[in-house]
């Protein structure tokens, strides 16, 4: 008999409030009906019976370190500084960032949901140039744009 060991989706769920016994049946039956070579059976879904269960505990650690690693941001006025005028790729971003600000701390992903938000900001003019390596013009910024992105930075907080 072959046994499996199934490792919890998200180790914050204590229960997941499903009845997995036809399942665990169905594979127990599963050598059998490959000996006798029986039509193929699908697998039964487990059926939720109450509410799943979780463990706020879990991770208060970790989201209390990540919030005051985020404390300090980057402010969006040396982000446009960098790109207004100049088309520039994420690689090329960073690596003026690294060479003007030297511990700047901005990640590829942080700066990705930057640019991203500037496309998205009525206030910024952003043109993304679709090549094989996506890459950004910014042209202009209105004033308002860096409020609103000083306002998302006190949330984040």
């Amino acid at each position: 008999m072959h046994t499996e060991i199934v490792f919890a989706k998200s180790p914050h769920v204590i229960d997941d409030g499903c009845d997995h016994s036809a399942l665990i049946i169905w594979r127990m039956n599963a050598n059998a009906r490959a000996c006798t070579r029986s039509a193929f059976v699908p697998a039964p879904v487990p059926v939720q019976v109450v509410a799943p269960k979780f463990d706020l505990n879990a991770y208060k650690g970790k989201a209390a370190d990540k919030k005051k690693a985020k404390k300090e941001g980057f402010p969006a006025e040396k982000l446009v500084a960098i790109m207004l005028g100049n088309t520039l790729s994420h690689s090329s971003i960073l690596a003026a960032l690294d060479a003007q600000i030297p511990d700047h701390g901005l990640t590829r992903h942080v700066l990705q949901a930057r640019i991203t938000a500037m496309l998205k900001s009525p206030h910024c003019e952003i043109t993304r140039h679709e090549k094989p390596v996506p890459e950004f013009t910014l042209t202009r910024v209105e004033p308002q744009f860096y409020l609103n992105s000083k306002r998302a930075a006190k949330v984040l907080r």
